[in-house]
């Protein structure tokens, strides 16, 4: 049963490339996401990994050719290794966790931190459609179009409704069939977990996240570069990019995951 799940991991991985939904590196590090999920939690994990990727790209390339590019973000639909480890790595690392010392409570994280980057996923990319500017988080300050720490009212809902949609395939595929029956109180409170994930990567896209602005054309991008010239660091860390920023938000789901695990017991 593994080595045919890992024979798909490859396939869907390979397929994804050949559609440009990944870069060959990309392939490689969703290969190695996919094995540990795959190794620790079965077919269970693998399709709920599979239902992040899939619906993330879909939504993302659907809207691509709706909403203009704002030329801020420094990457693109195309998701390399980094990508691809700052959304997945803590899912893998829960699923390997699970299976060395079978604590349930690291499921209940797996979940919590795939809640939280399809959460953030969602909410990125349709925040987009908002009719309203965006606003940073905390604050009524407008944002530009893209601007890690901006958020809509549509993007709120968005990343609301990305980490229900994880939940609600979680609970199709019993993914706890490990654990028997979990009370309702444990779903709502991983939809909050999902939610809060991508709240924190916000947070994060605020004030850690870098910005530059180009001395040439002083357009604001989270990219080093712009006209071919150097940019100038005018917020944040230099390290830290929006891929960090992603790993925030995965972490927060897994503790919040696990530690609402821990507390009723799972």
């Amino acid at each position: 049963m593994t080595i045919l799940l890992l024979l798909c991991v490859v396939i869907l991985a390979l397929t994804a490339w050949k559609k440009d939904a990944l870069t060959e590196r990309g392939v490689i590090a969703s290969v190695v996401v996919g094995a540990f999920i795959s190794i620790g939690t079965s077919l269970a994990g693998l399709l709920l990994l599979g239902a992040f990727f899939i619906s993330s790209s879909i939504i993302g390339r659907v809207l691509k050719n709706v909403i203009a590019d704002n030329g801020i973000e420094d990457k693109g639909e195309t998701r390399d290794e980094k990508q691809v480890l700052a959304n997945g790595g803590m899912a893998a690392l829960a699923s390997l966790a699970f299976l060395i010392t079978g604590e349930n409570l690291w499921l209940t994280g797996l979940i919590g931190s795939l809640a939280a980057a399809n959460s953030d996923t969602w909410a990125s990319s349709i925040g987009k459609m908002s009719p309203s500017p965006p606003t940073l988080v905390l604050s009524r300050r407008r944002a530009l179009p893209g601007q890690s720490g901006g958020t809509t009212l549509l993007g709120h809902i968005a990343g609301l409704l990305g980490s229900t949609f994880i939940i609600l395939v979680a609970f199709s595929v019993n993914l706890f069939s490990f654990l028997g029956e979990m009370p309702l109180l444990m779903w709502l409170i991983l939809i909050v977990a999902g939610y809060a994930g991508q709240y924190s990567d916000a947070l994060a896209g605020r004030f850690l996240q870098s910005l530059y602005k180009c001395p040439h054309c002083g357009a604001l991008t989270e990219k080093t570069t712009h006209c071919l010239i150097e940019a100038d660091l005018v917020k944040g860390f230099p390290r830290v990019t929006n891929d960090i920023v992603n790993v925030v938000g995965t972490f927060t789901g897994l503790v919040i995951g696990m530690v609402a695990g821990y507390l009723l017991n799972i």
